[in-house]
């Protein structure tokens, strides 16, 4: 519920900044181009528009599902093997089934660690379900922010330039670019945001696993333990544009310089 809320509420938001658009752009140029003939040019513009904010949320919501589900995995993990009265069933329909399991010591112990492996099986799934999405979505993604990092460099250009005019004729037109400096972040911080808390939230799976292992004396469990521990470590999730960037914090810097270098050249050009 809260995701469709999300989605409906974004949507909304950018379909008033698009008409805000048309309606600026209308107003300023209404003495070259009639209304109906600048709308009907920038239909093209306006559809790629929301087909990348389509991506963006797509993307996203597969990323943040992924990030539920292995917060859940660390929670069961936690629950199983300190106080070794949780079981799960397999993955139904996405969901992770928690059974109690009814043994007795030994049958226990042998149960814990069957469900310790089984999920190990499951972060296997997450890892691979990632890897997919980077390969098949990551391209996709990585237009949309090149595109993006474009726009951050036009926008805050004209809003200087404006700014450097020192005449308050065309206020509806600096507002919106000032508008879509801020759309275009908050894309940008939505897409980077998703993926770092996917990525920390398996970092954690790892430190879970670490942490109970230096805990666990039962050496059934501390053999499964130390599985989950080696797929952990050779699986780390990782989000990426197929394989050329990770998507993380790490790439706000290089990103904020890339754009303040160009917008410096374009500066300097003005």
């Amino acid at each position: 519920m809260v995701s469709i809320i999300f989605i409906f509420s974004v949507i909304f938001t950018y379909i008033c900044v698009y008409i805000l658009d048309i309606y600026t752009w209308n107003t300023n140029f209404d003495a070259i181009d009639g209304f109906f003939i600048l709308f009907i040019d920038y239909v093209p513009y306006y559809i790629l528009k929301i087909i990348m904010l389509n991506q963006i949320l797509f993307f996203c919501h597969m990323i943040y599902f992924i990030k539920l589900r292995l917060a859940i995995l660390n929670t069961y993990v936690m629950k199983i093997t300190t106080q070794k009265i949780f079981g799960i069933s397999i993955i139904q329909n996405g969901e992770i089934k928690v059974l109690p399991p009814n043994c007795t010591n030994n049958e226990k112990l042998n149960d814990v660690a069957k469900r310790v492996l089984q999920l190990t099986n499951v972060y296997r799934t997450l890892y691979e379900t990632v890897d997919i999405i980077s390969t098949t979505g990551g391209f996709g993604i990585g237009i949309v922010m090149f595109f993006l990092m474009v726009h951050l460099i036009t926008t805050p250009y004209f809003v200087f330039s404006e700014l450097a005019k020192g005449s308050n004729e065309n206020v509806e037109f600096l507002a919106l670019q000032v508008l879509w400096t801020v759309a275009h972040s908050g894309k940008f911080f939505v897409i980077m945001e998703t993926c770092n808390q996917c990525v920390s939230e398996a970092e954690e799976t790892l430190k879970v696993i670490q942490k109970l292992l230096v805990q666990e004396t039962l050496s059934k469990i501390k053999r499964a333990l130390l599985i989950f521990l080696i797929t952990c470590t050779n699986c780390r999730v990782e989000v990426n544009i197929n394989a050329l960037f990770k998507i993380e914090r790490s790439i706000l810097t290089g990103f904020v310089a890339a754009i303040t270098t160009y917008l410096v050249v374009l500066l300097q050009f003005q």
